[in-house]
């Protein structure tokens, strides 16, 4: 007889599963000097195999990158991410690279921006078909200012805003007892 715990712990560990909810973690970082954000999105590879395989019906193996591999995952995270000036201008999206890692794929871009990058939009969809639940995490870092866009089915769209700045306490430490 199978335990509960057995059929769960064999679900989970089965090989070639995508993530019922799949999620991405992304990093842009704000070169203000180059004048540009730099993105760094970690995307699950089988979650994205299946989504490349969904967006074509061809089978994409992402065992090792190729060239027709890496303009397959170029072209769809540029039709599922984007970044719009707070003006209403869609900004171009410059592909750096793709790079796999312990079943994770990695995609690297940058977008030329201004000095200030608040209140740009950011729209994602990455790995957000097939009709499964998805998250998509972007944690944008300016100077000392940071900032995490959640994106999901109900909100694929963010402007971003940065906490206002925590004021500085004038008193020192409280004396101890």
């Amino acid at each position: 007889m199978i335990t509960p715990i057995a059929l769960v712990a064999a679900l989970l560990l089965a090989p070639g599963r995508v993530h019922p909810e799949p999620a991405t973690f992304g990093e842009a970082f704000h070169d203000r000097d180059m004048g540009r954000l730099e993105f760094q999105i970690e995307l699950p590879a089988l979650d994205l195999e299946f989504a490349l395989r969904e967006d074509s019906d061809e089978k994409i193996p992402l065992d090792r990158i190729t060239p027709r591999i890496e303009k397959r995952c170029r072209a769809y995270v540029e039709a599922r991410f984007s970044v719009t000036s707070p003006a209403g201008e869609k900004v171009a999206l410059r592909w750096v690279g793709l790079e796999l890692d312990r079943g994770n794929a990695w995609v690297y871009f940058d977008a030329p921006v201004a000095a200030e990058v608040e209140g740009y939009r950011f729209a994602s969809r990455l790995l957000g078909d097939g009709g499964r639940d998805w998250t998509n995490e972007l944690t944008v870092s300016s100077g000392r200012r940071r900032a995490t866009l959640t994106f999901g089915a109900d909100a694929t769209e963010r402007t971003l805003k940065f906490p206002a700045p925590k004021p500085k306490s004038k008193d020192p430490l409280p004396a101890r007892d």
